[in-house]
């Protein structure tokens, strides 16, 4: 003998139970791709941050590394000159006080290139210094455009 079996199951969706739980799951699918895209945004702002803040401190390094040039030179030129009787002692403690007051801005601003590379190692996913090569190199702010697209 063969005995078969068929059961099916049929709900007539009087009051739109079935049709509500679809809207719902469809609803939390829409909510899961907003929030990832949310997510993404965010990181995208936190790179670009994290770029801004490396190039501007590579920037105000490379200021500072030319008035530290140009401040040795002139502590050279006054110690010449104090040297040889034209200026008085006080103009070469000055310049070196300048001098001094600029080398000791340098380590602030490294700490921060540094720290900014380390972070946007770690939001690209790598370990701290894998993008340090190619973020070495200075390189000049972007230019803002005139009319911002939103």
């Amino acid at each position: 003998l063969y005995q078969g079996s068929f059961d099916a199951q049929w709900e007539i969706d009087l009051w739109g139970k079935v049709r509500r739980q679809v809207e719902a799951a469809e609803a939390q699918q829409r909510a899961a791709i907003e929030q990832r895209n949310e997510a993404l945004v965010s990181l995208e702002a936190e790179v670009a941050r994290a770029w801004l803040q490396l190039r501007g401190a590579q920037s105000i390094i490379a200021t500072l590394n030319t008035q530290i040039e140009s401040a040795q030179q002139t502590l050279d030129l006054t110690e010449s000159r104090q040297r040889g009787g034209l200026s008085p002692q006080m103009d070469v403690e000055n310049a070196r006080a300048q001098l001094g007051n600029l080398e000791a801005q340098l380590p602030q601003y490294q700490a921060q290139g540094r720290q900014a590379m380390n972070g946007l190692a770690i939001l690209l996913g790598k370990p701290p210094g894998a993008v340090d090569a190619e973020l070495q190199s200075v390189q000049p702010m972007p230019a803002l455009p005139d009319i911002v697209q939103t």
